[in-house]
């Protein structure tokens, strides 16, 4: 196995995911609140459960819920937002050496 498999982090407060030199580097979304200039909360709290299999496979299953009211539109702000969402992701690792 290569000592470093994947990379987990949630202080962007992004959902995102990348592969760089075969590691993947995950953004997990915040768990309450998307900063847009001022907090915007969602209705229920995100989460993620992530399972590394010994064969090779990571896999996120991740929450979605909705804005909380007000939401940014109802506040008057612009732009394109992102879901309030931690997607769901199947990934490979690297195989184990024998």
């Amino acid at each position: 196995w290569a000592k470093v498999q994947a990379c987990f982090c949630g202080h962007n407060h992004t959902d995102a995911a990348r592969t760089h030199s075969g590691v993947h580097y995950l953004h997990f979304n915040s768990a309450s609140y998307k900063w847009l200039g001022e907090p915007v909360r969602y209705e229920e709290a995100l989460f993620a459960f992530v399972t590394l299999d010994p064969a090779g496979a990571l896999t996120v299953d991740g929450r979605s819920t909705a804005w909380a009211d007000p939401t940014p539109e109802a506040r008057g702000l612009e732009g394109d937002f992102p879901d309030p969402a931690i997607t769901d992701r199947a990934l490979v690792t690297a195989a184990p050496r024998r």
